[in-house]
Order: structure tokens, then sequence, then C-alpha cells
């Protein structure tokens, strides 16, 4: 999956040895010290710019996005987002939670906050519920 481009892997990730703490610093992936923590990541828009996507399926935020510290990654993620007016999706509450702190959501065409059951319909899976409602 890695190889196909379809998933993109952080080259550089925002380390500390505690969310309380304001030492922090951005690293290479492969520098992260054993005695620190990865809470953030530092998006590579310009990789991410070399590619048109027609939809963005978003699984979580990049970094503890509550904590300013740390917030960078997913902030940087929805202007991003806003910036290349993609079909953008968000699958958790979590998620919603994140695009309301950056955005004022009219960017995103799709918000869900079903976990789960978002990735099982989006799979093909009937969900119980579905068809509950289309035998009505």
């Amino acid at each position: 999956m890695l190889g196909t481009g379809k998933i993109i892997l952080p080259e550089r990730v925002c380390i500390s040895k505690s969310t309380q703490s304001d030492d922090i610093d951005f690293v290479p992936i492969e520098s992260v010290p054993e005695d620190k923590m990865i809470l953030d990541i530092e998006l590579n828009i310009k990789e991410l710019s070399k590619k048109d996507y027609d939809a963005i399926l978003w699984n979580g935020p990049l970094g503890i996005f509550e904590i300013k510290n740390f917030e960078k990654g997913t902030r940087d993620l929805v202007k991003y987002l806003i910036s290349i007016r993609v079909k953008g999706c968000c699958r958790r509450r979590r998620d919603y939670f994140a695009i309301s702190k950056y955005s004022d959501k009219k960017h995103f065409h799709y918000i869900s906050t079903a976990g789960g059951a978002f990735l099982e319909f989006i799979s093909g899976k009937k969900l119980p519920s579905v068809e509950a409602l289309e035998l009505k």
C-alpha cells in the first residue's frame, strides 16, 4: 500500500517528552529518540500538491490539535484541503472538531461522525439501519 502513493507518510514529526512540555522539536521521522513521543507531524505541502485529488478520506487528526504546541499538522491539513477545494470528507467526531476549529465547515462536502459505520458504508457493506429505512 505504501508504494502505491495512496498513503503519504510524514517526513518530519514534532517530538517531546511530554504533552505538557514546551520543549518541542521537529525532526526527521527516522530520528525520533526513544525517550520522546511523536505528538504532531509536519505536512509536506509541496509533496501533497504534486497530485490531483477527487476526494480525501480523513481518518483522524494528525496531532494532538487540542494542545497548541501540537496543532500544526491538523491545522495545516484543514487549510490545505480548503485551498485545493477538494471534496473533503471526515469520519470521526474529533475530525469534525478540528474542522470546526480551523474553518467554517462550508468547504467540506460531507462530514460524518459515524466512525466505523461510515467506513463500512463506503466500502459497500449493508448497514442494518439503512436496510430498515429502505424497506419503508
